[in-house]
């Protein structure tokens, strides 16, 4: 999945093919990631009110810039993430959820070991 999106990604961006390949495939789940956060928030911007307009800058600014190293993009995802919880446009579990199942599949491709789930809800 991820070597098709990678494809894709370079066939519509040649100027990402050299720059990218080295931080796929956790730089392609950042990617999925940058574009549901502007979908959530472009999709609630479709009611009149407009909330999260930085949190949506940075969405698009990664789209558009996603060679940029990973340690940049996971701060700027928990930035975005934290901006859209204190919205209540998701929550933290909504996308605990959704990006587990991403970054678990990453690891298993890389080789690296899932890590335990920690409960710090208690």
């Amino acid at each position: 999945m991820f070597k098709k999106l990678l494809k894709n990604i370079y066939l519509n961006n040649p100027q990402l093919s050299n720059k990218i390949i080295f931080q796929e495939p956790i730089a392609m789940s950042n990617l999925i990631l940058f574009k549901r956060y502007r979908n959530i928030i472009n999709v609630y911007n479709q009611g009149g009110e407009k909330i999260c307009i930085q949190e949506l800058n940075m969405c698009e600014y990664m789209i558009k810039n996603i060679d940029l190293p990973i340690d940049k993009q996971s701060r700027w995802i928990g930035f975005i993430q934290r901006g859209i919880i204190d919205k209540n446009l998701t929550t933290v579990d909504e996308e605990r959820n959704f990006s587990r199942n991403l970054f678990h599949n990453n690891y298993k491709e890389m080789n690296i070991k899932i890590p335990k789930t920690i409960n710090l809800k208690d």
